[in-house]
């Protein structure tokens, strides 16, 4: 679908746009309906790229990213106003090329069963708006999108479903008016409610991730369902300063939580967060810089913990790859009850690691490594390390 020159179209009801490639020759594009839907019907073929840098606004109250593949080209922005909000349906991905793209709407669903990623080789926003939002019953869809530098600051809805934020190259921005739901969803069946479970959480930057005051994550299993799952993979600084909702009835069905980070990780701040949170049923951290340090006086509990310190040459390194527990890792009760530690320079254990469970043993898994001297056993064959380039247990 070519735009040549300055374009305004207005349509007053609904408009259906179905094509593989949108393609600018550099013109200003504007499209105005009250309903407004873009797909591929056809899953014909994309246009090649361009190196033009029109502008493209879709106006609408409601706008819908219907099934099929989509790219831009020649355009520099991609806008979409919806007053009402935005949602994905089918299997569908947009893929902006070089245009920076902006969605201003108070709500964003990912209808059911959709899966759909957006992505820019530029920057992604979300701004709310100050209207009223069309809220829509619907479970189990993904939305996934990726950009280099990604701000939310509006509602992201996918009930039991899955919510992916990728910044690339650039940093990740939840701010005060961000609300990512991935909560439980509820079915009334007559005189019958059923919940499912509540979905994922992904955040992913090569730069910073802040999550502001506040900012929302809602994860929570309502009724007698399973709580959702964070992931955050950084390798910048990460600041968590709102709290996550991942609470369920039992402990057992709580949230799990996953966290790789480049940089170092301040743990006792961390375990404040995560049991104001709600995440009991797993944590597993992973930091390969600095140490992982519990204080005395504070307490992680979790029925699986998984810290993993990864940084450091060997026990001669106080400053990169220790895991020092002074504090107390609580894991007891739980139906799988287990803690692994892993430190590339050490595991020093001051405080308490509790695994015990009524119905059958706990596990502890404390685990170190080495560099190998280039030398190998003559009897047995496995291969040497010297003291000094291994990690100590204490």
């Amino acid at each position: 679908m070519a735009f040549n020159g300055n374009i305004n179209i207005n349509i007053p009801k609904e408009l259906v746009l179905s094509a593989a490639s949108l393609v600018s020759d550099g013109g200003q594009s504007q499209i105005n309906s009250e309903r407004l839907t873009l797909g591929n019907d056809l899953e014909t073929g994309l246009a090649t790229t361009s190196d033009k840098k029109g502008q493209l606004v879709f106006n609408s109250k409601q706008f819908l990213l219907q099934g099929g593949n989509i790219n831009l080209a020649g355009f520099d922005s991609f806008t979409v106003n919806a007053t009402q909000g935005m949602a994905t349906n089918g299997v569908s991905q947009l893929d902006a090329k070089s245009a920076q793209v902006t969605f201003n709407t108070p709500l964003f669903t990912a209808l059911t069963g959709s899966q759909s990623t957006i992505s820019t080789q530029k920057t992604l926003t979300i701004d709310s708006i100050e209207s009223q939002a069309s809220s829509l019953d619907a479970a189990g869809g993904k939305l996934t999108l990726k950009a280099n530098g990604l701000s939310v600051n509006s509602q992201l809805q996918a009930h039991s479903g899955k919510i992916s934020l990728d910044a690339g190259t650039g940093e990740l921005l939840l701010g005060d008016k961000a609300k990512l739901d991935v909560s439980s969803h509820r079915k009334d069946f007559y005189d019958v409610t059923r919940y499912s479970p509540a979905g994922d959480i992904n955040l992913q930057a090569q730069g910073d991730i802040k999550v502001t005051d506040k900012a929302q994550l809602n994860l929570a299993g309502l009724g007698d369902s399973q709580a959702g799952q964070l992931s955050i993979q950084g390798q910048g600084k990460i600041e968590l300063l709102a709290l996550a909702n991942a609470k369920a009835k039992n402990s057992s069905q709580s949230g799990r939580f996953s966290l790789t980070s480049a940089s170092a990780i301040d743990l006792n701040n961390l375990v404040d967060w995560l049991n104001d949170s709600g995440f009991q049923q797993s944590v597993n951290i992973s930091s390969k810089q600095g140490n992982l340090v519990l204080a005395t006086n504070k307490t992680l509990n979790a029925h699986q913990i998984q810290l993993q310190a990864q940084g450091g040459t060997g026990q001669q390194d106080t400053q990169q790859g220790n895991v020092i527990i002074d504090g107390t890792l609580n894991a007891a009760n739980g139906q799988v009850a287990k803690i692994s530690l892993e430190g590339r320079s050490s595991v020093q254990i001051n405080g308490q690691l509790l695994a015990n469970n009524a119905q059958q043993a706990g596990e502890i898994n404390l685990m170190t490594s080495g560099q190998s001297n280039g030398q190998v056993d003559a009897n047995y064959g496995y291969r040497l390390v010297n003291a000094n380039d291994s990690g100590k247990i204490v």
